[in-house]
């Protein structure tokens, strides 16, 4: 009977981490996307969604600033956290398919 808790428990904590990390994993590619857009377009002071969506180049831009979680990857991996990795490889499989619907 006891067992049956402690896998309860155990399958608790793994979704709170998966779910941690999901949300890491997109606060993550937010600031990247915010870093691309300053660094690598012309438009620094003035970005709006539909201006970039317009240019069509809102695609290009999601998937520069995702690469940000690349190093999140790793350094949770570093850190022996592998479901928080998890959760930022399934925030990035979330941005793919934003990427791909836009």
């Amino acid at each position: 009977m006891r067992f049956r808790y402690l896998i309860r428990g155990i399958f608790k904590m793994k979704r709170k981490a998966l779910l941690f990390g999901c949300i890491i994993g997109l606060v993550t590619a937010g600031i990247g996307i915010l870093v691309v857009l300053f660094t690598l377009t012309d438009y620094p002071n003035h970005f709006s969604l539909s201006t970039i969506r317009a240019e069509g180049i809102l695609g290009k831009v999601i998937t520069l600033g995702s690469l940000l979680n690349l190093a999140t990857f790793f350094w949770f991996l570093k850190k022996n956290k592998e479901f928080w990795a998890y959760g930022v490889v399934l925030a990035t499989c979330l941005l793919t398919l934003l990427t791909v619907l836009i």
